[in-house]
């Protein structure tokens, strides 16, 4: 039996949910793309779940559309939607075997028993789960719930798939592993996935597109690069990476690409972005993400400080520094995975010189 790839383009427009005064969404628009996969980023009530929920018809906007290829679904029931959905906490049947939890939304659309068993052993398949197909779901780890929670949202052969935190309850090595596990099984049935997560990395790995949400609304969303090298805010360049803040005065252009802003005691060079409403005189704050920072000369790059190495932290594959500036009130971050680019022991609290390039220096928008 080979599976058609299913998807559809999901245009969600001007949601709008309230929980009696709380305000869970707040005009979310969005525009998903068929056969991708999508993540909604964002710290705890958010408006990520809800968005979700919506979606899946498990609850009703006050306000807004959701459509499926250009189809209003905002009265379909969920049954109806072709959505397939994987919960937080997995929500298997504790009395059903594996085998029974992944064909119950098969039964429950009534299709014959021949059909249920050949998607069912096709599916097992697919998540490594063959030969489990007897036991419960209290009899297997935590990566195999997961995979069964899967497997039972895409047997059904979803257009859409949704996902919320899938990998949370995983351990950091299992969680990685089934990453690609996700992409692969997501890549060959092809449904428009998104996946809700609070995890930077998760969602930066995963997706095709990320959607950075606070206070019920998507702050910006685009290719995961694109916000990580060109974060709008200053809430978005901290919630996806770590970032070192300068805010000051934009005192004149260096050129026509790039403007110079006075900081402190140092002027540094930054990319002026086109059609931009900044100005000379205009107060700025921008932004460097620590491993565009290196170690140098004194006055290497444009844009240098003399900083002072309190701490270190070995990642394995790098070594993050706290770097402190003199006359800063916190210190920077700077990570660097090249060891001779790495600072010797002999080198701490005495001055050393640390540089980036003004094309890494981002100039964020006001909240």
């Amino acid at each position: 039996m080979v599976w058609e790839k299913m998807s559809v383009n999901v245009h969600l427009h001007n949601l709008r949910k309230r929980y009696g005064r709380q305000v869970a969404l707040d005009g979310v628009s969005l525009d998903l793309v068929p056969g991708e996969i999508t993540s909604l980023l964002g710290p705890s009530g958010c408006g990520k779940t809800t968005t979700l929920r919506l979606i899946a018809g498990f609850e009703t906007a006050d306000d807004g559309e959701i459509y499926f290829d250009r189809k209003q679904i905002n009265k379909r029931p969920p049954e109806k939607r072709e959505v397939g959905m994987v919960f937080q906490n997995y929500c298997l049947f504790p009395h059903m075997t594996v085998q029974e939890n992944i064909a119950f939304g098969l039964q429950m659309r009534r299709q014959g028993s021949a059909e249920i068993r050949e998607k069912t052993e096709r599916i097992l398949d697919m998540v490594q789960l063959a030969g489990y197909e007897e036991r419960r779901p209290s009899e297997l780890s935590g990566g195999q719930q997961q995979r069964v929670a899967l497997a039972r949202a895409l047997v059904i052969d979803p257009a859409v798939l949704l996902l919320d935190e899938p990998l949370g309850a995983l351990d950091k090595g299992l969680r990685e592993s089934m990453q690609f596990e996700l992409k692969r099984i997501q890549r060959r049935l092809g449904p428009t996935t998104i996946i809700v997560t609070h995890d930077q990395e998760e969602a930066l790995t995963l997706s095709g597109r990320v959607a950075v949400m606070k206070n019920g609304k998507v702050v910006q969303s685009g290719a995961p690069k694109d916000i990580y090298d060109r974060p709008r805010t200053r809430f978005v360049a901290e919630f996806l990476g770590g970032a070192n803040l300068f805010s000051g005065i934009v005192t004149g252009r260096k050129s026509d690409a790039f403007g110079c802003v006075a900081s402190r005691r140092e002027t540094f060079v930054f990319p002026w972005p086109e059609m931009s409403s900044i100005q000379v005189g205009s107060s700025v704050t921008c932004a460097v993400r620590p491993e565009h920072i290196h170690f140098g000369k004194p006055g290497e790059g444009d844009n240098s400080l003399s900083v002072k190495i309190a701490d270190s932290i070995f990642r394995g594959t790098s070594r993050t520094y706290e770097a402190w500036p003199d006359g800063y009130d916190a210190p920077l971050q700077v990570i660097s995975s090249s060891d001779r680019n790495q600072v010797t022991d002999m080198s701490y609290d005495k001055p050393i010189n640390i540089y980036w390039n003004p094309e890494n220096m981002m100039v964020l928008e006001e909240e």
